[in-house]
């Protein structure tokens, strides 16, 4: 009985661990609260019922409700593995990516901003040594785009 305490102990101590990282990985960072939220609403819910259908269970002998939970885990367990990799792993890679596109934009809008800078620093420089015109400034901002000059 003892030896079965532990396993269910040890099933529910590595589940709550990997459920609560995956829900911080998988929920953007505005719902991750929410998500918690509703896992610790649902494990509460579940200590409510949890006792009440192991006093009927214990009914049946000594051993039912331990066998019960046990199964319950196994089941969950395999469920878990037999999914993970295909819904949850999945808005992982999701997320990532859409992470990586976003980090890549923002780059790129500080490189524009960047050479816009410098264009207008050189283009104010050549107007108060009197080269003046857009035509210029056009040069200028062509020349800083070349892929010659990269």
């Amino acid at each position: 009985m003892f030896a079965g305490t532990a396993t269910v102990i040890t099933f529910l101590g590595v589940l709550n661990t990997a459920i609560s990282a995956t829900v911080s990985q998988i929920a953007g960072s505005d719902q991750v609260g929410g998500f918690i939220g509703t896992i610790e609403g649902v494990e509460s819910f579940s200590g409510i019922i949890g006792p009440t259908i192991g006093g009927l269970v214990a009914k049946t002998g000594t051993m039912g409700p331990l066998a019960t939970v046990c199964t319950m885990y196994a089941g969950l367990t395999t469920l878990v593995l037999m999914t993970f990799k295909t819904s949850v792993m999945s808005q992982i890679e999701s997320l990532a990516k859409d992470a990586a596109k976003e980090d890549e934009a923002q780059a790129k809008k500080e490189m524009e901003a960047e050479v816009e800078a410098e264009v207008e620093a050189e283009a104010s420089s050549c107007t108060s040594i009197g080269i003046v015109g857009p035509a210029w400034i056009a040069v200028l901002q062509y020349w800083r785009q070349s892929p010659c000059r990269r």
